[in-house]
């Protein structure tokens, strides 16, 4: 693990990052690698879930881009007024 020699803390993938911010906006999340045993293909699924809102779930080959689908498609319950509320009115996804 590198450590950055400023701050002393460890440094964050891009989708790491990406997955705090998510937590940070008031959603739960998680993710699995799911590996096919008859291929040997691998696919990640992350999943994220707000309050009492719908969960969404995305499956692709890589982590960074499961993660990066689930930004794209959570940005609109952030932002959207009408769903505010549901999410605790935390802010939004940067």
């Amino acid at each position: 693990m590198k450590i950055d020699p400023v701050t002393g803390k460890a440094y964050l993938k891009e989708w790491q990052r990406d997955l705090d911010r998510i937590h940070h906006a008031g959603f739960s999340y998680g993710y699995v690698e799911i590996v096919d045993l008859a291929t040997g293909e691998h696919a990640w699924q992350v999943d994220a879930m707000g309050g009492d809102g719908p969960r969404v779930v995305v499956e692709m080959p890589t982590i960074s881009g499961a993660v990066k689908k689930l930004k794209r498609l959570l940005q609109p319950m952030i932002y959207h007024p009408a769903h505010r509320q549901l999410h605790g009115g935390q802010s939004g996804i940067v």
